[in-house]
């Protein structure tokens, strides 16, 4: 991590542009507090700033790290953090046979995805429409 990264380059790592909610959530603090902090018009304790700071090591799999450390704020255990992934794991398993099998919607989201985002296809221009 560039060791001249403030708290908010961070929390944009964790959790993105709108991390007010995350990590008030995180660090039980009112969103009003953590969108003060963010807009500058009051400071952020020194010890938050720092374990902020701190909690990022390496900028591989932060997106991960501040979605699991706001299950695990919510109230879930590591182990339900666990379960919950390897159920993921299991439905992109199973995504990806609807894929090979030609399933439309598959095909559908597959051609969504494939557009970015950039614009709504056409009806005409997914596969099997």
């Amino acid at each position: 991590m560039n060791e001249n990264m403030e708290w908010d380059d961070v929390a944009v790592l964790l959790w993105g542009e709108d991390f007010v909610a995350p990590l008030s959530e995180c660090l039980g603090v009112n969103r009003r507090t953590v969108s003060r902090w963010k807009t500058g018009v009051i400071d952020i304790p020194s010890d938050i700033r720092r374990a902020i700071i701190e909690c990022t090591p390496h900028q591989t799999m932060t997106r991960e790290l501040g979605e699991t450390m706001r299950k695990i704020a919510a109230g879930d255990s590591p182990s339900d953090v666990k379960r919950g992934l390897e159920a993921q794991a299991s439905a992109l398993l199973r995504f990806k046979s609807m894929q090979k099998s030609g399933a439309h919607l598959a095909q559908i989201i597959t051609a969504q995805s494939l557009d970015n985002g950039e614009r709504d296809p056409e009806p005409g221009e997914m596969p099997g429409i």
